[in-house]
């Protein structure tokens, strides 16, 4: 078969049976590439976003990512202060640094989002900076078995949401012990077979500190609205403990 040339310009076509070369072919395979490149891609991003959802709605898998937290920040301020051993802090972020520096000084040089530390065994307390990588305040805490320390503390309702008995008294107990807390009841929840622990938060908003604190001594989920099936409650914070 003849080969035919276009002479005179830059561009020359080959036909030579079916060896030659095609270039519309060529085009539409690398068309084709980027495409299910494309698609790859975004089968990437939708397998890592769909792990993150896990993550966001699975209670263990929060539990899980809330104690990783906690240990990150162990491991930063630790570089900057001893801290007690054999204890587990409970942590705040701070939302509202003014207000809380008009009620103590300890809070004096704080700022929104630095982080509370409170070892209560220990009795003491530690004020860290993320942004700055700096600690803010050190300072003993003193603690009493009565509200009468904290002019405004959190009334809390416990339901015990899981399959053992008495859970609900035993959180109950131990938030007894910290005067920032007031346990005003205690029942069963409308079903016993919660995952994880969530706290139904019906404040105003002003003891966000305190709830933030609550949230991550129990690991739980914080909701503004009631599980299906739950009754309302009059305490401004509703904590249901599950399984």
């Amino acid at each position: 078969m003849p080969i035919q040339k276009t002479v005179g310009s830059a561009n020359t076509e080959t036909r030579a049976g079916g060896g030659g070369i095609n270039i519309p072919g060529i085009i539409f395979a690398v068309l084709f590439l980027l495409a299910a490149g494309g698609f790859i891609w975004s089968y990437i991003n939708y397998s890592n976003a769909k792990k993150q959802l896990v993550v966001l709605t699975d209670p263990k898998a929060q539990q899980e990512a809330a104690k990783k937290e906690v240990q990150t920040l162990v491991d930063k301020v630790k570089k900057l202060v001893v801290l007690p051993e054999n204890e587990d802090p409970t942590i705040a972020t701070i939302t509202d640094a003014p207000a809380l520096a008009k009620e103590q000084p300890f809070y004096k040089d704080a700022h929104n989002g630095d982080k509370l530390m409170v070892y209560m065994q220990a009795k003491k307390a530690f004020i860290y900076d993320p942004n700055r990588n700096i600690l803010v305040n050190v300072g003993p805490i003193y603690m009493e078995n009565s509200a009468q320390q904290v002019q405004n503390p959190l009334n809390i309702e416990i339901r015990n949401g899981s399959s053992k008995t008495g859970q609900g008294t035993t959180v109950a107990d131990d938030l007894k012990t910290t005067a920032a807390f007031n346990v005003v009841k205690v029942t069963n929840a409308a079903r016993s077979d919660y995952q994880g622990n969530i706290i139904v938060d019906k404040s105003k908003g002003d003891k966000n500190t305190v709830i933030d604190a609550l949230k991550t001594k129990y690991s739980a989920t914080v909701v503004k609205v009631l599980p299906q099936g739950e009754k309302d409650s009059d305490a401004e914070v509703l904590l249901i403990v599950g399984n």
